[in-house]
């Protein structure tokens, strides 16, 4: 089994090869590949970065929490499966009107708030969402948050609607954190009529 302490190991020493823009050192890369080659296939760490995010996925990011945008740009680097910004922050009409088409089930979303993100994947130039390509997505937003973690000691902040609710693959909210400063991110910004963030 794959422990946190030789993930976190394992995904160090591959990390330095992700943002290059050449080809890995292969004389360097393969003993490393070789000496965890049993726990390569729980790590399935992309080995460059494949896909980027375009220009309409960063401005859906624009008013949504600095965290989500930061761990969603790592996470696009890192997956071996593009997934485009669907959604970010939403208004109330169409938060309205998605609940009426029984799309969204509550009137109190965290994406009012800038505290949520729907990632669709996209696979042969189109938006799809056929389950099977999510699981890769929601391993390369884990990796980004753990190393978000080793670089800046903040904690994994956002969770997945389908590990949540069982279902809604797509959707990414932030949870209580130390980061945020607060227990309840939803409430606090309702409270304080938040519009989202700059």
């Amino acid at each position: 089994m794959l422990t946190r302490t030789m993930y976190m190991n394992i995904a160090g020493k591959l990390a330095e090869f992700t943002h290059k823009d050449t080809e890995p050192d292969r004389t360097v890369l393969d003993p490393i590949i070789k000496e965890h080659e049993t726990h390569l296939k729980d790590v399935n760490y992309a080995l460059s970065d494949k896909f980027h995010l375009s220009a309409k996925s960063k401005a859906k990011l624009s008013h949504v929490h600095p965290y989500i945008r930061k761990v969603v740009a790592r996470a696009i680097t890192l997956s071996n499966v593009d997934f485009a910004v669907f959604e970010g922050m939403r208004t109330y009409k169409r938060q309205l009107s998605y609940v009426k088409r029984g799309v969204s089930k509550t009137m109190d979303s965290y994406h009012l708030y800038g505290l949520a993100v729907d990632l669709v994947a996209y696979v042969d130039g189109k938006l799809t969402w056929n389950r099977k390509h999510y699981s890769e997505i929601r391993r390369a937003i884990h990796l980004a948050m753990r190393q978000i973690e080793k670089e800046e000691g903040t904690v994994p902040s956002v969770e997945n609607g389908y590990i949540m609710w069982g279902w809604d693959d797509a959707h990414w909210q932030m949870k209580p954190c130390p980061i945020t400063h607060y227990n309840n991110p939803k409430q606090y910004f309702k409270k304080h009529k938040f519009k989202g963030f700059a």
